[in-house]
């Protein structure tokens, strides 16, 4: 069983490319580097476009964790606070290996 961390958003206006130009920088200098990561998701509400959700997929708990916790990705989630309107909603979800094939039909 995999775990995601999940993250609900919400921009200031007119923010929405500036979240994306970080999300995209991140995943290009630092994803490879993140050990047990598997893959990564954002999404854009359709009918409150300021609204957003974020997927960090990974192989174990322990992954998760370590991945929470790493100086990048906190420095991360700092700059990428500067951009919301509050403090985004974080948890934990297990998700299943079928799951996560079906998600990469969709890239």
């Amino acid at each position: 069983m995999k775990v995601a961390q999940v993250v609900h958003f919400r921009v200031k206006p007119d923010s929405w490319d500036d979240v994306l130009d970080l999300v995209a920088r991140w995943q290009q200098e630092h994803l490879a580097d993140q050990d047990g990561v598997v893959d990564t998701f954002i999404w854009r509400e359709m009918h409150d476009k300021n609204n957003g959700t974020a997927l960090v997929f990974c192989n174990s708990e322990e992954d998760l964790n370590r991945f929470s916790a790493d100086p990048v990705t906190l420095t991360f989630f700092e700059a990428a606070k500067s951009f919301l309107v509050e403090e985004p909603n974080y948890f934990h979800v297990e998700v299943t290996t079928a799951d996560i094939l079906k998600m990469r039909h969709l890239q």
